[in-house]
């Protein structure tokens, strides 16, 4: 589930948290 802030697009994990949407750090960690 994606939400829509202020700040930008954040994804509503399965543990209830919200992750920021951020492509570069995804790439980073992968």
């Amino acid at each position: 589930m994606w939400v829509a802030t202020k700040k930008g697009m954040y994804r509503l994990d399965p543990a209830g948290t919200l992750v920021e949407l951020d492509i570069a750090a995804r790439l980073r960690t992968e």
